[in-house]
């Protein structure tokens, strides 16, 4: 099994390259060319940061321009540290317009920039076969609002573990088909709250 994973590990750093929007080895570069490391980072980004520009956008019709340049802000730092210098490039040049309050059309037009990087790029990793099919596979029967409410629930256990409440595997249990869809790593949390181990 050794070798088939290092063959597939080969074969997808092999598409990550041909990625025209992704400098794969200066993404590389910065996991000190762990390949596993890599491939198991942009599967991550692909998680968090696909509807980054959604969250923006919402964020912006609450009039939280504070979150919203946060969010513009980590979209920058994830990207660079990937390789991905067109997303990088106009995540940032959307972070300056917000923190400068600059006005509402030139704000639009600079997300709208951000989002078309970020969609030609989770595109290409989305058609990467060993990056992350199995996560977007659960992930894809979740709808928009039902993701916001796994968010809620999921925020509400981290205050219970916080505190060392003992109901946070309850009300994970309660959720669990919908957190189930929303976490890539839900085994090793029920597992953990199985054993009471919160940290």
């Amino acid at each position: 099994a050794r070798a088939e994973d290092k063959q597939t590990l080969e074969e997808t750093l092999l598409e990550l390259h041909n990625v025209a929007v992704l400098n794969a080895n200066l993404g590389l570069s910065r996991t000190n060319h762990n390949a596993a490391l890599y491939i198991k980072l942009l599967g991550k980004f692909i998680d968090s940061q696909s509807d980054a520009c959604q969250r923006i956008g919402s964020l912006l019709a609450k009039q939280d321009t504070a979150s919203a340049e946060r969010e513009a802000h980590t979209l920058k730092g994830l990207a660079g540290n990937f390789g991905a210098i067109a997303l990088q490039h106009s995540a940032e040049w959307l972070e300056t317009a917000l923190r400068d309050q600059a006005m509402p059309d030139e704000i639009n037009q600079r997300l709208a920039r951000t989002e078309q990087d970020l969609r030609e790029l989770v595109q290409a990793l989305c058609a990467i076969k060993g990056l992350q099919a199995d996560k977007k596979a659960r992930q894809s029967g979740i709808t928009p609002d039902q993701r916001q409410q796994a968010q809620q629930v999921t925020d509400q256990i981290k205050r219970l573990l916080a505190d060392d409440d003992a109901s946070a595997p309850d009300l994970w249990e309660a959720n669990a088909p919908l957190l189930r869809a929303f976490h890539p790593q839900a085994e090793e949390i029920e597992q953990a709250l199985a054993a009471f181990e919160f940290e």
